[in-house]
């Protein structure tokens, strides 16, 4: 049992590790600030897991719950910034003032359903409409 452990253990370092380049990645490299800002959540948590590993190897402590903490924390914090960007997408880009009150309300009031749904059905049809 314990040999399975260390190798699920080193799975999930190397998965860390993973994490936090990918988001190095994409803060270096992308110009959108969502993506940033996403990015940036995703290294520091890649980069607090494997922290968390090597605190837990010199403490022979279980580092699983302060990794599932971490991991739910980072998913909160990124559906937090998707909400956010899309309230802010919809409140200074749309055309229509009716359209603009309607789309904020319902990204308001159902939070990331609405953002989700704002992101995938609105957004899209009002980035082809826009002239650049």
């Amino acid at each position: 049992m314990a040999i399975v452990g260390y190798l699920v253990m080193a799975v999930l370092l190397i998965a860390a590790l993973a994490l936090a380049i990918a988001g190095v990645y994409f803060f270096t490299r992308k110009p959108d600030w969502f993506v940033k800002a996403t990015g940036f959540v995703v290294a520091v948590l890649g980069f607090a897991i494997m922290l968390a590993f090597i605190i837990s190897f010199a403490t022979e402590g279980n580092p699983f719950n302060l990794i599932f903490f971490m991991i739910m924390s980072s998913v909160g914090i990124i559906a937090f910034l998707f909400w956010l960007a899309m309230l802010v997408d919809s409140a200074l880009n749309e055309t229509d003032n009716n359209e603009r009150l309607l789309w904020v309300l319902i990204i308001i009031f159902t939070n990331f359903v609405g953002a989700l749904i704002y992101f995938l059905a609105r957004r899209p049809i009002r980035l082809k409409s826009t002239p650049r």
